[in-house]
């Protein structure tokens, strides 16, 4: 769900300026009344109305990795996940999981089919 813009959120300010009842201005804008308590009290603190945006998680692996990963797999070719995690610790001193590791090979859609052993 997207945040609601500025515009409306100082509309509802306003509007509880002239009317003010939360639950009133919460049904003619449409929101919830924690929705309005929550814009009302932001403004009276003297804090913006505008929507946080939110960057998300911070990702272990960023690009600086990517060419050492690409080089751990040229010289391990058929090294298993767990044993690619393995080589990174040595390597770089970051545990990671074999699932991270996994969508690392796959965002740098690095395929990992191995030789058959031969006897």
């Amino acid at each position: 769900m997207r945040a609601y813009s500025l515009d409306l959120r100082e509309r509802v300010v306003a509007a509880y300026q002239d009317t003010p009842v939360i639950a009133q201005v919460a049904r003619t804008f449409r929101l919830s009344e924690s929705a309005v308590r929550s814009y009302v009290r932001a403004h009276a603190a003297g804090q913006p109305l505008a929507p946080v945006r939110h960057k998300g998680r911070v990702r272990i692996l960023g690009e600086a990795s990517h060419t050492a990963l690409r080089a751990q797999v040229e010289q391990y070719p058929d090294a298993t996940l767990a044993e690619h995690v393995e080589y990174y610790f040595e390597q770089h001193g970051v545990r990671v999981s074999i699932k991270t590791m996994d969508r690392m090979f796959e965002r740098l859609s690095i395929t990992r089919k191995k030789d058959r052993p031969r006897h």
